[in-house]
């Protein structure tokens, strides 16, 4: 099915949060974001400006350098390509 009519993106993810998932790793969560043209297709997530990640799901679990930004923001995809506005940054400690 084409998505070419799709012209409206995806609401920002909202409610970004980071927890700790072990040494040297976190957890981000999110209300997912919405998107009545095509559908929500993925989630980028970022950390200090960089792609770092991937997501289906308004939840993710990565690296977290010592040395790296610890200052995360996700971007929802839909299936037209379309890319929703950043969430707000969420800082692990």
């Amino acid at each position: 099915m084409g998505y070419a009519t799709d012209t409206t993106p995806p609401t920002a993810p909202t409610g970004l949060k980071v927890g700790a998932a072990g040494a040297g790793r976190v957890t981000l969560t999110w209300t997912p974001s919405t998107d009545a043209g095509s559908g929500v297709d993925c989630y980028k997530i970022y950390r200090g400006g960089r792609p770092v990640g991937l997501s289906i799901d308004p939840t993710w679990t990565g690296p977290a350098p010592a040395h790296a930004s610890k200052r995360f923001e996700v971007v929802a995809v839909d299936r037209a390509e379309l890319s929703s506005p950043r969430s707000a940054p969420a800082t692990s400690r």
